[in-house]
């Protein structure tokens, strides 16, 4: 049997956030472990729920999503 792929979603539209679950969860395997309104939120998170996969909106949130991508493939390597 294949693993559970591990997945924080985040975006700053809670509504948004909740259709991407919706979607995720109609695929068998996958599991949205996290939700994060910020990039604040998703360095916070990455390390108490261990995602295997984190999809951003690098666009409509606040702070830096190219620091914030190079934080996570400094900090957590096995992040996608």
């Amino acid at each position: 049997m294949l693993p559970t792929i591990r997945v924080l979603c985040a975006d700053n539209h809670q509504t948004t956030r909740d259709g991407i679950e919706v979607v995720l969860s109609t695929i068998p395997r996958i599991e949205v472990v996290g939700s994060a309104r910020d990039f604040t939120d998703v360095l916070h998170l990455i390390p108490i729920i261990h995602p295997d996969v984190v999809i951003l909106d690098i666009l409509g949130m606040d702070g830096s999503p190219i620091g914030t991508v190079r934080r996570i493939t400094s900090d957590y390597p096995s992040v996608r």
